[in-house]
């Protein structure tokens, strides 16, 4: 009984992983089962051991625990309960996912290669849902939202980067037969993500293929395909930014505003001017709230200084932060910021020490996202963040 219940525990784990790139609305369903399922197992001191060894998941648990505190001081109750609801993964997945004594290396390898196969297959998809669009109705829908519009572009580039990164590592430490197919799958991963248009996350490629081109001449045991792979790759790039000028259009956009010696148009709505108006005025509220405002509060007073300042253009829009430690610090002062900065800090210093490299540029990954998007703040982001912080700090190559 126990051992088909262990079964059932990891065929949830992997279709959470393969889900989490293709279809977002079954997860919190297969989620609730895998909390059943876990319940029912037991075994539950040396769970709770598991986690008492590792720091990172301690700090994400006191990160949620801090956000259940802070709605002590909300007035809102009710989107105080529906955020600490939305964020209910931060709490759940250490247990459910990182403490589970019947994950071994093999597990954690397949669960990992579940969201490779799903990112393609919804990268592949997008793809080809792009060229009939084009060829049947004559509209270009090769960027941004209109390439995605099932998933905000952002989350599902960051997705395509983590699933390619993967990929990369499993091509370069792999001598089986199989790993020579591997370069095509990151070739359509990396082509989708220049077509999403997310401006961090196109920076983000740009620098990892940069950093993976030097140190592919420094150590890999395979430089010829990894070094053309990566040229490829850069050409590819230079070619789909031709095709669709609107990715360039993007850049230009937001170098202008950030060049720009002119005050910011209060009625801007321009993704990079938008944000710099949304974080003045969460740095408003911050410098007269350091203990913040309360989880339930947090974008009510947001939209307030909006109105305030004249912001009448991302007043309309009721944007959050747009800054994942902003938002934090705004809703629950200095306090639930430092926490936030120890979820990534703790995970980071130990992905360097151990040489886990795929939990490293996850940290990095979501940390640079968090700058510019509140990625703990939609179900899209937490589910993503908390199973892979969960997943990479089992790092079966260290086991």
């Amino acid at each position: 009984m126990k051992a088909r219940l262990i079964k059932v525990m990891l065929g949830f784990t992997v279709a959470i992983a393969f889900l989490i790139p293709i279809w977002k609305f079954f997860l919190p369903l297969i989620a609730g089962l895998l909390v059943v399922s876990y319940i029912i197992s037991g075994d539950w001191k040396s769970r709770l051991l598991m986690l008492k060894r590792s720091a990172p998941m301690l700090a994400l648990l006191s990160f949620y625990i801090y956000n259940v505190i802070g709605l002590i001081w909300t007035q809102n109750m009710d989107k105080g309960w529906l955020h600490l609801e939305i964020k209910m993964a931060l709490f759940l997945f250490p247990f459910i996912i990182f403490a589970r004594p019947d994950l071994n290396s093999a597990h954690i390898k397949f669960i990992r290669r579940a969201f490779v196969i799903g990112s393609i297959l919804s990268a592949s998809a997008l793809i080809m849902r792009a060229i009939y669009l084009f060829f049947s109705i004559g509209e270009n829908h090769f960027s941004y939202e209109l390439f995605s519009p099932y998933f905000h572009p952002s989350y599902i580039a960051m997705y395509f980067l983590m699933a390619a990164f993967i990929l990369y590592e499993e091509f370069r430490i792999s001598h089986k037969p199989i790993s020579r197919i591997f370069p095509a799958g990151i070739t359509i991963l990396v082509c989708s993500t220049v077509l999403l248009s997310s401006k961090i996350n196109l920076l983000i490629l740009a620098l990892s293929m940069a950093f993976l081109f030097i140190n592919s001449l420094r150590k890999a045991e395979k430089k010829f395909p990894i070094i053309m792979g990566i040229i490829l790759a850069v050409v590819i790039s230079i070619g789909l930014v031709v095709f669709v000028p609107t990715i360039a259009e993007r850049f230009t956009a937001a170098i202008e505003v950030i060049r720009s010696e002119k005050p910011i148009d209060r009625n801007d709505t321009e993704s990079t001017a938008a944000r710099l108006l949304v974080w003045e005025s969460a740095l408003e509220i911050l410098k007269e709230n350091p203990m913040g405002v309360g989880v339930g509060d947090v974008n009510i007073e947001l939209t307030k200084q909006y109105h305030l300042n004249q912001f009448s253009g991302i007043e309309s829009k009721q944007l959050n932060a747009h800054n994942q430690f902003l938002q934090t610090a705004v809703a629950l002062g200095y306090p639930g910021l430092i926490v936030l900065i120890l979820v990534f800090f703790l995970p980071l210093r130990e992905g360097i020490l151990q040489n886990n490299r795929c939990l490293v540029f996850f940290i990095a990954l979501c940390f640079i996202n968090g700058l510019v998007e509140g990625i703990l703040e939609t179900q899209t982001g937490i589910l993503f963040f908390a199973f892979f912080y969960s997943i990479f700090q089992r790092n079966y190559e260290h086991e």
